[in-house]
């Protein structure tokens, strides 16, 4: 677990960090991403949303990219 060496004040800074993140994001983005952090195989997404596998592979590593930036800047 990611969270455990955190301090209470920074899991609260990191979780409203991801909510405003997340809200940046188009509907088909934030659910590619759920299913992503969820544990779901890359290769599995598309077929459950009926989603062109390529789009769903950019689409994670875009937003892999942007969130691990996004975290490394705080």
């Amino acid at each position: 677990d990611h969270w455990e060496d955190l301090i209470p004040k920074d899991i609260i800074f990191y979780k409203d960090l991801t909510q405003h993140w997340l809200k940046t994001k188009t509907k088909r983005q934030r659910r590619i991403w759920n299913y992503f952090v969820l544990g779901v195989p890359k290769n599995s997404i598309a077929p459950r949303l009926k989603e062109n596998t390529k789009f769903v592979a950019i689409t994670i590593k875009t937003l892999q990219k942007e969130f691990l930036d996004l975290i490394c800047k705080n």
